[in-house]
């Protein structure tokens, strides 16, 4: 079965310079998305994505499956625990994991930066925010 979807986007653009700002309309976009299901297949074999500028059609992407595995393929669970204890503090934090960190990163309530430490390769880590 082939799927065809033709999609009309306009886009716009806020720009301002000190004070009010104006809206500016883009060009529209025309896209066209094949797609090609097999017989009692729930998922897409193949899939190519068609875009129209200045009146001439360009081929954007072109999707394929060659072997199905599966939704499950190749997942693996992951076990990641985690404690940070105490919580609120000024100086110390201890940071327990069940498998080795590779960066910490403390954010405020506000979401501002406040720490960040890479390649720790650590379970336990004990920081501190004194400063």
């Amino acid at each position: 079965m082939r799927l065809k979807r033709e999609i009309s986007e306009i886009d716009s653009i806020y720009e301002t310079f000190f004070g009010t700002g104006t809206w500016f309309g883009t060009p529209p976009t025309q896209t066209i998305e094949y797609e090609w299901i097999g017989q009692n297949k729930k998922d897409v074999l193949l899939k190519i994505v068609v875009a129209n500028a200045n009146g001439t059609d360009q081929i954007r992407t072109i999707e394929y499956q060659d072997i199905y595995l599966g939704l499950d393929a190749s997942i693996t669970e992951n076990d990641f625990n985690a404690t940070i204890f105490p919580n609120p503090t000024s100086e110390d934090v201890q940071v327990n994991s069940s498998t080795n960190l590779k960066q910490i990163t403390i954010n405020d309530s506000q979401g501002k930066l406040i720490k960040s430490l890479l390649n720790v390769y650590v379970k336990s880590y004990n920081l501190d925010l004194s400063d």
